[in-house]
């Protein structure tokens, strides 16, 4: 799979977007000393095997 097939896909855009709103939640909890919300973790364990799944029924890209 080569870039332009990957950004051609709206499941994978969203969920990158959606990845880094979180890490950059996470990264400013950590930069400020405080701790991660178990939420936050879950959230993106959720969005990542969504995005499994979800590739899994139907690949971004077909099987050749």
């Amino acid at each position: 799979m080569n870039v332009g097939q990957f950004v051609q896909s709206k499941r994978n855009i969203a969920s990158v977007v959606a990845l880094l709103g979180i890490a950059w939640q996470i990264y400013q909890l950590v930069s400020s000393g405080q701790p991660i919300p178990n939420e936050l973790v879950m959230s993106a364990v959720a969005i990542v095997s969504a995005w499994i799944v979800g590739d899994s029924i139907r690949p971004t890209v077909p099987k050749e």
